[in-house]
């Protein structure tokens, strides 16, 4: 359950998914006219550690805790959350250093020929920069639909350093789900979202501090995958299935400042691999 902040994301979300069979007429899309995709982004769900400023501008924020970058929802880590993967995406962001004021300069394709040269240069594992000094790090974004009481919510979780190889865990989990077929004859694989996953958080620690990344199980009573399948008619399903829709298009954008927030509370220039 959120401890702070305000509802509106999730009103939002609830309220069109509740109206999904409703028929608009003639009034279909309207008011969207003069949109594009600079006028949306999707709040990113942090991680709080002990050094982020929102322990201490918030009340009951604590290191562990999920935070919703937007509303300034904050979630118990233990307990977790019930969430949906619907999309990922997986590429090089370049940040100017922090002391130079920081900041995302771009997004290069995992195959470009930047970060192919970053990485032939590169003196050290997984430290790759460009010519302008810029840092490259690699991100895997993980597009979901957040499972609360008061709805479904969209989120983003950006998933860079140590929070790499839990998200490679949650995409392995899903990847070798087969399911038999309507007719019988052999098996097929759902789709990405056609399970919950809860996410709790846990803390690290090594030679070189601690810091608080996500673990992930299927969100069943016993952590299987056929206790957290969702059936094609499930509103969260539904819910995911629009999501999944609006990320392909590219109808939203990445809230860069969410990002910024988010990675101010990671652990990318602290904790090595």
């Amino acid at each position: 359950m959120a401890e702070r902040g305000t509802k509106a994301v999730a009103t939002q979300a609830q309220n069109s998914t509740a109206l999904t069979s409703v028929d608009y007429g003639e009034y279909a899309n309207s008011g969207f006219e003069g949109t594009s995709q600079d006028d949306f982004a999707i709040p990113f769900l942090d991680i709080l550690q002990g050094q982020s400023p929102e322990v201490e501008s918030l009340d009951a924020a604590k290191p562990g805790m999920f935070h919703n970058t937007v509303t300034d929802d904050l979630f118990d880590g233990k307990t977790g959350l019930s969430v949906v993967v619907c999309a990922t995406a997986h590429e090089f962001v370049e940040w100017r250093p922090r002391n130079q004021g920081g900041g995302i300069v771009d997004r290069h394709a995992v195959d470009s020929e930047l970060v192919q040269v970053a990485k032939q240069q590169s003196e050290k594992f997984n430290e790759l920069t460009t010519p302008d000094g810029n840092d490259l790090v690699e991100t895997f974004y993980a597009y979901l639909i957040l499972n609360l009481p008061e709805g479904p919510v969209p989120a983003v979780l950006s998933c860079s350093s140590t929070r790499i190889k839990p998200y490679k865990a949650m995409m392995t989990k899903a990847n070798m789900i087969m399911i038999p077929h309507p007719s019988g004859q052999g098996k097929v694989k759902p789709p990405l979202f056609a399970h919950k996953f809860r996410l709790t958080t846990a803390k690290r620690k090594n030679n070189d501090g601690e810091w608080h990344t996500f673990e992930v199980a299927f969100d069943s009573e016993d952590k299987s995958a056929v206790g957290a399948r969702l059936a094609p008619s499930d509103d969260l399903f539904q819910a995911a299935v629009s999501f999944n829709e609006v990320i392909r298009s590219g109808a939203f954008k990445t809230n860069e400042a969410g990002e910024a927030k988010s990675r101010a509370n990671g652990v990318d220039e602290n904790v090595p691999f």
